[in-house]
């Protein structure tokens, strides 16, 4: 009967601790981020009252007898399962959604926490809107790259900065007229002198530099002979050159060594080609040239606004000129010395390419634009062009300035968060969202490990592992979400259950008690 009233004593004290539990959960039902706990029970030791004994050839064996000295409790382990989810509106807070905590640092301690209810001190810096506790992360460079794995920091936002960017792409769209004209060799205008004191025989070869029908250049070679006195024939040689009619070409000068005639031109693939002799003299030696004409090539200019990394804005002003059926060349024009197309090694050349097919679709361009930066910047602007947009059809030119990357400088304006990454940006009155930083989450081998430190805090136990450092959404970590915190993951209506248990449990051991004293009640009344 003593055994039975100590018993059930333990056991009122053991479910006074299940309803201290449950009550500890249904208290923090609204606590960002709070983890329930649950308990388990396990029976106390056994008094033993008989051993047992192991069957024999004439008896059969005995089952021990014990006789139980109550309950006691297992565990109080803490349930990490994802909470709701809420909606705050506020850009500053942040929760987590799967595995992984928030990193804070509380003076020399550090800390972790699934509530990112976040806020800005007069420094800058984030911290915990409750406890003032500095989250933890990596900061960006001075080019907004963060080195993930570098050494975790404060978080701190750039509240009086200013910002500017260089353009290093620029993207041109629209349409380049395709019945722009291109350069087609119609006729050839030779001068200087054939050398009339030459013997007969003696032969003269120039080069023709000429463009065929598709503005693609050509070079022919036409060898004069000397066949009489003021005559010389010529013949033409070269890809697709022949003469126009076929046959040997004559031209004659009068006694004065002036230009008499000439019965030929020339044909390129077919089209004719003229050859002018009229300003050619018979004098002393020979030095006749050849100008081609009709290379007048179509042009279109498209103005380019573009910053240098000083934010300073510059005009530039680019020609397109139409070089053959399916080819337009690009340079600044007029001659700019602070703008020059480059290589891909920065090489200055004379024009970038631009490539069409015979349906007028951008195939491919080449050349990059090296625009001089303003006095205090470090180095010129290369500007990358985009020229897939562009079309070569049969319509009005159109070809602008789409889009280009450069911003003049703009101040900060506020920051957001990236959705999963967790990479903070901040939001510049330039419209520029620059990198400031990236949230690190923990992970443990057993979260059900730490120790809670109050304040929706835990801090590493004996038994949860060493925290695992990572970025949100890496190596099994969640993702982070700005603008909602997390919820308590608290079910109500099975602490509600739980509450009727715990209650019932120690009813039943105080029934116990009761029973117990009237049983060493009746035993003392035998006395009388």
């Amino acid at each position: 009967m003593i055994r039975s009233m100590f018993t059930a004593v333990n056991s009122l004290y053991i479910n006074q601790m299940y309803m201290d539990v449950v009550a500890d959960n249904l208290s923090n039902v609204n606590t960002p981020g709070f983890k329930s706990s649950s308990v388990r029970f396990k029976d106390q030791f056994a008094q033993t009252m008989r051993v047992g004994s192991a069957p024999s050839a004439a008896l059969g064996g005995l089952n021990p007898m014990q006789v139980g000295l109550g309950t006691n409790l297992a565990s109080i382990s803490p349930n990490f399962s994802q909470g709701a989810l809420n909606s705050t509106g506020r850009d500053m807070d942040m929760a987590i959604s799967g595995d992984g905590f928030f990193i804070y640092n509380h003076g020399d301690r550090e800390l972790y926490s699934r509530d990112g209810s976040l806020a800005l001190d007069a420094e800058g810096i984030l911290v915990h809107s409750a406890s003032g506790d500095r989250i933890q992360g990596w900061m960006a460079n001075g080019l907004g790259v963060v080195a993930p794995g570098s050494f975790m920091e404060d978080i701190k936002v750039p509240i009086n900065s200013t910002v500017a960017r260089s353009t290093s792409e620029a993207n041109l769209t629209g349409n380049l007229d395709a019945n722009t004209a291109f350069p087609v060799t119609r006729n050839v205008v030779l001068s200087d002198t054939l050398d009339g004191t030459a013997l007969t025989g003696a032969t003269y070869p120039i080069t023709l530099n000429v463009n065929d029908a598709n503005g693609l250049p050509q070079t022919a070679t036409l060898t004069f002979t000397k066949s009489a006195v003021n005559q010389w024939t010529f013949n033409v040689t070269g890809t697709g050159i022949a003469m126009d009619p076929a046959g040997i070409g004559t031209v004659t000068f009068d006694a004065s060594g002036n230009f008499a005639s000439n019965n030929r031109g020339i044909t390129l693939n077919g089209e004719p080609i003229a050859l002018n002799f009229s300003t050619v003299k018979a004098a002393v030696a020979d030095h006749v040239s050849s100008l081609a004409d009709g290379m007048t090539a179509g042009t279109y200019d498209v103005t380019m606004g573009v910053y240098d990394e000083l934010g300073k804005l510059k005009s530039v002003a680019v020609r397109f000129t139409r070089s053959t059926a399916n080819d337009w060349t690009y340079a600044p024009y007029p001659v700019d010395p602070d703008a020059k197309v480059v290589d891909l090694s920065g090489s200055p050349i004379a024009f970038g390419t631009v490539k069409f097919d015979t349906k007028g679709q951008f195939v491919s361009s080449t050349g990059s634009l090296s625009v001089k930066a303003s006095a205090g910047s470090a180095t010129p602007t290369i500007i990358q062009m985009d020229l897939s947009g562009l079309t070569m059809l049969t319509t009005a030119n159109s070809a602008s300035l789409s889009s280009q990357n450069g911003l003049a400088a703009g101040s900060l304006m506020g920051f957001n968060v990236s959705a999963n990454t967790g990479e903070i940006y901040g939001a510049y009155s330039n419209g520029d969202q620059r990198l400031i930083g990236q949230l690190v989450l923990a992970m443990f081998a057993n979260p059900s490990g730490l120790i809670r430190e109050g304040g929706n805090t835990f801090a590493g136990g004996l038994n949860s592992g060493l925290a695992s450092y990572g970025a949100p959404a890496a190596g099994g970590r969640g993702t982070v979400a700005s603008g909602y915190v997390e919820g308590s993951n608290v079910d109500m209506s099975r602490e509600f259950s739980n509450m009727i248990l715990a209650q019932r449990g120690f009813q039943a051991s105080s029934r116990i008690i009761n029973t117990s004293d009237q049983m060493l009640q009746e035993l003392v009344n035998l006395a009388r």
